[in-house]
């Protein structure tokens, strides 16, 4: 089904509509209404994690694909271009959360690891992953796990996302907040192959405000530095809101990729990032005249 059919297709705008209204809009709508000031703007970020939300538990799976821009979610296109590319043979991602990126992961490659440090959230992963064969699930601290992981030295992706978040519930972690660092130095110089994505590439532009703690966050230029470090030859860049450290051969996997980031999009998702934008505009707008 090409855009313009679905963009006609009353099923789809119905249940669209229906599952942005009851998860995201209507709640901060209400919410506004006994939340002004500073706090305004905090609602207004909570409406793009709640129709995110909405999105990513759709049946047809693919609309979480416009989260990709947004930041939150691993790229399947990227992912299998680095993999075509350099022979990448497993995925290992900190922070499983739910299970949304390991799975987008398990479409791209035989093997792929996911660490999670709540054992609420591990659970909860455990169950959505289990008809995925292809995915081994472990609890504890990403550090431990990635210097274990790391000895294999194989051709590896790593999606490091086990940031602290007061936002999702049952996250772990706010003693150690970001602890990406010590994540790529337990890696260490690993296979000259591995690619790495880290993300939320914002949050290491400017220090992150309270409830964060914006000790345990480095910044952008630490992060660069470490990448450097242990892979002298690596390519960095920030696109879509992730960090991206590439062997420098596969540097024409990230531009294209950069140029086009919506192009590789499904329809779907095209068609739900039009429909997000413009729901968001709307409140907006409303919190604007309140």
């Amino acid at each position: 089904m090409g855009l313009r059919e679905l963009a006609d297709n009353d099923e789809f705008a119905r249940r669209y509509r229906e599952r942005l209204d009851s998860i995201g809009v209507a709640a901060v709508r209400r919410g506004f209404h006994s939340i002004s000031g500073a706090r305004r703007s905090f609602c207004l970020n909570l409406v793009g994690v709640c129709s995110s939300y909405a999105i990513w538990t759709c049946p047809a799976g693919t609309l979480g694909s416009m989260l990709v821009a947004m930041g939150g979610a691993v790229s399947p296109h990227l992912a299998s271009g680095l993999k075509q590319e350099l022979g990448l043979v497993r995925a290992v991602e900190t922070g499983t959360y739910r299970g949304w990126s390991a799975r987008r992961l398990a479409r791209v490659f035989p093997r792929v690891v996911t660490i999670e440090l709540s054992p609420q959230l591990h659970q909860t992963a455990m169950k959505t992953l289990r008809d995925l064969p292809n995915v081994e699930c472990r609890l504890g601290r990403s550090v431990d796990h990635l210097s274990e992981l790391a000895h294999e030295r194989v051709p590896t992706l790593y999606w490091l996302d086990a940031h602290w978040s007061p936002l999702f519930e049952a996250s772990a972690g706010e003693a150690d907040q970001c602890p990406v660092l010590d994540e790529l130095k337990a890696i260490g110089p690993g296979d000259a192959a591995d690619c790495f994505l880290i993300d939320d590439a914002r949050v290491f532009c400017a220090s992150p405000r309270p409830p964060y703690d914006p000790d345990h966050w480095p910044t952008l230029a630490e992060i660069f530095d470490t990448i450097r470090e242990l892979h002298p030859g690596h390519y960095l860049t920030v696109v879509s809101d992730i960090v991206i450290g590439v062997p420098a051969g596969a540097k024409h996997v990230v531009d294209e990729f950069s140029r086009h980031p919506v192009r590789h999009w499904p329809p779907a998702a095209r068609l739900a990032r039009y429909l997000l934008l413009g729901v968001l505009r709307r409140v907006q707008r409303w919190a604007g005249e309140r």
